[in-house]
């Protein structure tokens, strides 16, 4: 199935029309996007459970995103073709959000055990938004850097989230973010 639409997506057909006039297919891509989500899920808790600092706990994930896209450059493009046909279909949306639904999931409960390890109490809900953050500037990084290469290093992401995640953690510990911030506002 994914040659299949990878050969149509190299022929310049949308793959997205393909979705819409062969829905046998569709259900074929959506259980291969499901396992393959599944899958990624492991990689990243795998990757997260063997960082030892925080640093490594925001740019391993990270790092190997960028390192997927140089060895499957074609993969993502077909992500987004598939994402733009489940967006306008009700029935697949609702799956397809589930599925993708399960990086932020995974991304939040990474950030709800690495703030936990500082101390630090995160709620369920803050910890999500955090993890949509993250799949969010993952997929954008993804775009920019398939759409040019030598304008994105690779390690661009990792020092985001890195930065992101230690500016965060210092912000709650000098009091300005957090429980104790809200209360004396």
């Amino acid at each position: 199935m994914r040659r299949f639409l990878l050969l149509v997506f190299l022929s310049g057909a949308a793959a997205s029309a393909v979705f819409a006039f062969m829905p046998r297919q569709l259900a074929g891509y959506l259980a291969l996007f499901e396992r393959h989500t599944a899958e990624e899920v492991r990689k990243y808790d795998e990757i997260f459970a063997g960082a030892q600092t925080l640093d490594e706990q925001a740019r391993g994930g990270a790092d190997e995103w960028m390192r997927e896209l140089q060895r499957d450059p074609d993969h993502f493009p077909l992500f987004i073709e598939f994402w733009a046909h489940a967006v306008r279909d009700p029935e697949l949306r609702t799956r397809f959000a589930a599925s993708f639904g399960a990086f932020r999931q995974a991304f939040g409960r990474m950030v709800q055990e690495g703030a936990r390890e500082f101390g630090v109490e995160v709620s369920r809900d803050d910890a999500e938004r955090l993890g949509t953050v993250v799949n969010a500037l993952g997929n954008g990084m993804a775009l920019e850097k398939l759409a040019d290469p030598e304008a994105v290093p690779d390690e661009l992401l990792g020092t985001t989230l890195s930065l992101l995640f230690q500016s965060m953690l210092a912000a709650v510990q000098r009091g300005e973010l957090g429980e104790s911030s809200a209360e004396s506002s």
